[in-house]
């Protein structure tokens, strides 16, 4: 079990916060901590302050990663990093 894992690696606490995307799906985002007493409140809140944040850049990368995806399989190569670079660039090629 992970948490077995997790505790023979010295971890002490273990926290898994939903990161709720726009479209209705649910994310986790998981932390651990190896401190003797565990994630302290102010660590807890802390973490709940940026969840907001977390989830929208989660969500943006994971649109990205199927628009990708999407570019690859209808065009059978890899144009996709041609059509959406990983930087920003102002040059777009298409075939």
């Amino acid at each position: 079990m992970i948490l077995d894992e997790l505790r023979g690696e010295g971890v002490t606490d273990y926290i898994a916060m939903v990161l709720d995307f726009t479209n209705g799906e649910f994310h986790v985002a998981s932390y651990t901590t190896r401190q003797k007493d565990g994630f302290t409140d102010a660590e807890i809140a802390a973490l709940e302050r940026v969840r907001p944040a977390l989830t929208r850049v989660a969500e943006i990368y994971a649109l990205k990663r199927t628009a990708v995806n999407l570019l690859d399989a209808y065009t059978h190569c890899s144009p996709a990093m041609i059509i959406m670079p990983a930087t920003p660039g102002p040059a777009i090629r298409a075939i």
